[in-house]
């Protein structure tokens, strides 16, 4: 295998792998032959390719309403997911550990920024180049759109030049501090780097690299990230853009309703895998023992609905997730063909074309119903009839994907008046529609080092 020395302004790069290992064993490791300083773009590949990337954070998904826990179960968790699961104004008690959901997350845009610098300084600009220059492109906007779910506030164009957005690192240089930029500029770079990432791509539909971006996932990624702006038109069509590049659906009929993974490692309908691993949080694994699936949610589905089958299983107290589009108990966070549908369907309706979002809806829904003759189409007078049709469906159909605290966030800001609340013994505790407390704490240990500003709570 071979192992790469960075320079340009990526010296001193791979500091971000310094935090997963022993650094006296790392300084005693002896000189090796097959060291090179990347050049070509496969060399600059492999670095993306690093298997510590493609990770989004956990924050959101322990934060949301997917789910319950008892209060023994959540007086044995850690403190930060204790606090987070309670939206506590301090989850962090003062600690300055590290925070994986903020680190992990730069380091992918470290990442990108090394190969950001080398392609430009270094790289033999042959074959290759460009879709290498797509793929880092992708990375660093993908990883900055996670952090603003998280840490920012929810884009309001109200206030977005106002509210704190993200330190927007572009630089491998690890000495440059940057500070926040605002809401409305971390958006925009997320835009910019997405929409050059496309017009860099070169491959079309995902492949057996799913931790590599196509031009269809790329498209999707504009499609999650303008119906988190409230941008309907826009999300629509680049909804479309992937659909029309790839559309496939798996038909759930042909599934294991049994099995713990239902799923394959790749399974056909995803364009891009992302993930929440066991070291972020054990509470979002599949394999957990302490969550319960929100009753009136689990209630939702029709008895001859595939999903509360292939989704859930049942246990002592309740109900628990199943393995999801990874086919691990990681859960799944990445691009799926299924929410191109959903986002489709949601602008046809808010465009007021009522009977195509209902065709969107409906040809998505008949293959996650027993067949032949499990599901009835469903029909909607009106457009609005067919929006609130649309977003019930969405809840039930992307579970636990980190989708819902997006969702609510947007949703709010249009008056949906989505209130979540956690009883703990004989404590409740409420977080109230469009509270501050949607964005999460910056790490203390950021602010310690950088003197970035932190959030309101």
């Amino acid at each position: 295998m071979k192992h790469f020395i960075l320079t340009l302004a990526a010296a001193g790069s791979f500091i971000f792998c310094l935090s997963a290992c022993d650094i006296d064993s790392f300084l005693d490791d002896k000189p090796s032959s097959d060291i090179i300083v990347p050049q070509s773009p496969e060399d600059f590949q492999a670095i993306l390719d690093y298997y510590y990337l493609n990770y989004t954070g956990a924050f959101a998904e322990i934060s949301s309403d997917n789910y319950y826990l008892q209060q023994p179960s959540w007086t044995a968790l850690n403190s930060v997911d204790k606090n987070s699961y309670i939206w506590a104004k301090d989850i962090y008690e003062g600690s300055t550990a590290e925070v994986s959901d903020w680190n992990s997350l730069y380091a992918e845009v470290y990442a990108a920024n090394v190969v950001l610098d080398g392609l430009a300084a270094n790289a033999e600009k042959g074959a290759g180049y460009g879709l290498v220059k797509s793929n880092a492109l992708f990375m660093r906007a993908y990883a900055f759109f996670n952090l603003a779910q998280h840490f920012c506030l929810p884009y309001d164009e109200e206030s977005y030049e106002q509210d704190p957005g993200l330190p927007l690192r572009l630089k491998a240089d690890v000495n440059i501090l940057e500070q926040r930029a605002s809401v409305r500029k971390t958006y925009e770079r997320i835009l910019e780097d997405l929409k050059e990432s496309l017009a860099w791509s070169t491959v079309l539909q995902p492949g057996t690299n799913l931790n590599r971006p196509c031009k269809a996932a790329v498209y999707a990624t504009l499609s999650r990230v303008y119906l988190s702006m409230r941008k309907y038109d826009q999300s629509t069509a680049y909804a479309d853009s992937s659909l029309s590049l790839y559309n496939t659906l798996i038909d759930y009929n042909t599934l294991s309703k049994t099995s713990n993974t239902p799923f394959t490692r790749n399974p056909a309908e995803v364009l891009y895998q992302s993930y929440v691993p066991s070291f972020a949080t054990s509470l979002l694994s599949s394999s957990n023992t302490i969550s319960f699936i929100d009753t009136a949610l689990y209630s939702s589905y029709a008895a001859n609905d595939l999903r509360k089958s292939v989704f859930f299983r049942s246990r002592t107290g309740g109900y628990t997730i199943k393995g999801g589009y990874n086919g691990t108990t990681a859960a799944f966070t990445g691009l799926a063909v299924d929410e191109m549908y959903l986002n489709r369907a949601e602008g046809y309706a808010r465009a007021g074309k009522a009977g195509q979002a209902m065709n969107d809806l409906n040809y998505l829904l008949v293959r996650r119903f027993n067949s032949p003759s499990g599901y009835v189409p469903l029909s909607a007078s009106s457009p609005s009839e067919a929006l609130s049709l649309i977003l019930t469906e969405r809840r039930k159909e992307l579970i636990w994907r980190g989708l819902r605290w997006i969702d609510i966030r947007r949703l709010n800001k249009e008056g949906h008046n989505i209130s979540l609340k956690r009883v703990i013994g004989e404590t409740t505790y409420t977080l109230e529609p469009n509270s501050i407390r949607y964005a999460l704490p910056v790490p203390l240990q950021e602010i310690l080092i950088s003197n970035i500003k932190q959030n309101e709570r």
